[in-house]
């Protein structure tokens, strides 16, 4: 698939520096608000088990089944649903 994103680009920048700046951004919101705090924290949690799970059939879906490279549940989607279900309980 095609885009017109280049990496290292200024938008690219603009990207990932708004990725930390919207966690301290939630963080100083949910302060002290206990039932946002339980709001973020299950949206972020959800997002982040749709994110491994279109992920994950995408790589299916483009590449096929192809062990042992892209594996499920390797260290990094481990991690990923470890802290899913973190943000959930």
């Amino acid at each position: 698939m095609k885009t017109d994103f280049v990496f290292f680009s200024p938008l690219h920048w603009i990207l990932i520096a708004a990725t930390p700046v919207a966690g301290v951004l939630l963080g100083m919101a949910a302060r002290g608000r206990p039932p946002l705090q339980h709001s973020i924290r299950h949206a972020l949690g959800w997002m982040l088990i749709a994110s491994q799970v279109a992920w994950c059939y995408l790589n299916w879906v483009v590449e096929g089944w192809v062990f042992p490279g892209r594996m499920p549940l390797n260290l990094c989607d481990f991690t990923i649903v470890s802290t899913a279900i973190a943000a959930i309980t």
